[in-house]
């Protein structure tokens, strides 16, 4: 059992945030945690639920960290919508994980013996509710006076505010953040002795180990199952971040995360799977490398104009040689996991989907080539920006539906 692996992404998620800006990326927390739960979700479907949000989570936190980098530059206003929309999403997610990772716990640790003290389980699951809930609220706090700031509301009376909002916030966030940092500190503290009772139980990670070993190790449509399911997943998850989506000069969702979570499920499959990878794993680590320099070198031009967009980037030398690398290796990339799905489709199900794959391998190149455009010729962005995005969320939306259907007939037709 991996508990070290998700106490380790806890801390991560424990640090404590100035608004959207976070020390510790969540996004990495919720990785270890995904990683961290893939025992535990092989013996207990609600773990396996709880791996699902956690999946989820670590989504929507990359998105927030890729928002987080335009912080410095929001206004009251902003910072209201960003923060209390992203606390939102957190808690309705974050709550019925708790749920149900620490009710998997305490029910297979029953079931396998020997049993939890349930009532310190039922504690942590409930601190971990209150922290959640107290976390964005003092992540919404400096933002809250947006809802005073007169150059928001307009003014509606002769009676008006005459304060700096924005130094009112940064007043704010000090506070919010000193009372999250003590929050924080408590929380790894008290999660650290529930977790390192966990690890020190060798009883109970020996009997659940044995268990996943003779009920799902053991048994080859099971791990067809399991391991099918985790490449997909790590698919679907990719073209999420190759769709280009552009606010000044940073990229929404960056394209490097899309090439590392192909990297990793190529690398998943040549190890658990036997599958001849190595080439595949290559060419994406060699996107990820590009599209990352692409990611920096877009963001130094940016600062350099203090991401006021001008459309003197076009005309810097590497801007168009990285545009067209990096297209080159989405439209490669993309067109190997559709065809390793494709592979998948054909050896792992009975029938044979009916989705053409070839106008989805067609749609890569036009995804790349809205990609250069936008990249590479910012001046032409009110000619490519509107039907970039018709595209990309259509095109995304049919490979994502792809590989989540793909996914469901796998784990029918193999049971």
């Amino acid at each position: 059992m991996r508990f070290p692996l998700i106490f380790l992404g806890l801390i991560f998620i424990f640090s404590p945030d100035i608004t959207l800006f976070d020390f510790l990326p969540d996004v990495i927390g919720w990785f270890f945690i995904t990683l961290g739960l893939t025992p535990l979700a092989d013996i207990e479907l609600r773990a396996e639920d709880a791996k699902r949000l956690s999946l989820r989570m670590m989504l929507v936190s990359a998105v927030k960290l890729a928002v987080s980098l335009f912080t410095f530059r929001f206004g009251t206003s902003d910072m209201l919508l960003a923060t209390f929309a992203y606390g939102i999403v957190e808690i309705i997610t974050v709550i019925p994980f708790v749920t149900n990772f620490f009710t998997a716990l305490d029910y297979s640790a029953m079931r396998i013996t020997p049993s939890l003290n349930s009532d310190k389980v039922s504690g942590i699951k409930w601190y971990m509710y209150v922290f959640f809930v107290l976390k964005n609220v003092l992540a919404f706090l400096p933002a809250t006076v947006g809802l005073f700031d007169t150059e928001t509301t307009g003014n509606l009376s002769a009676d008006t505010w005459f304060v700096d909002f924005e130094a009112a916030m940064r007043v704010f966030m000090v506070f919010a953040f000193f009372l999250s940092a003590v929050i924080s500190l408590v929380s790894v503290i008290y999660a650290g002795q529930f977790f390192v009772s966990l690890i020190k139980n060798k009883e109970l990670i020996g009997n659940m180990t044995k268990h996943r070993r003779e009920e799902v190790l053991s048994k080859e449509n099971v791990m067809t199952v399991k391991n099918t399911s985790f490449v997909l997943t790590f698919f679907l998850s990719a073209m999420l971040f190759f769709f280009d989506f552009y606010i000044d000069a940073i990229d929404v969702l960056p394209t490097f995360v899309g090439f590392f979570l192909v990297f990793v499920a190529f690398v998943f499959m040549k190890r658990r799977m036997n599958e001849r990878t190595t080439l595949p794993a290559i060419l994406a680590f060699a996107g990820f490398t590009v599209s990352l320099f692409s990611f920096i070198y877009r963001l130094y031009w940016g600062g350099k104009t203090n991401f006021v967009l001008t459309y003197t980037f076009g005309s810097k030398p590497l801007t168009l040689p990285l545009s067209i690398a990096e297209a080159v290796f989405t439209v490669a990339v993309i067109v190997m996991i559709l065809k390793w799905a494709d592979s998948f489709n054909k050896k792992y199900t009975k029938y044979t989907l009916e989705d053409n794959l070839t106008l989805l391998k067609i749609g890569a190149v036009i995804e790349a080539f809205f990609g250069v455009m936008l990249y590479a010729f910012p001046s032409l962005n009110t000619t490519f920006v509107f039907p970039s995005i018709v595209f990309g969320i259509a095109y995304t939306a049919l490979t994502i539906n792809f590989f989540f259907k793909l996914k469901r007939q796998i784990s029918k037709d193999m049971r």
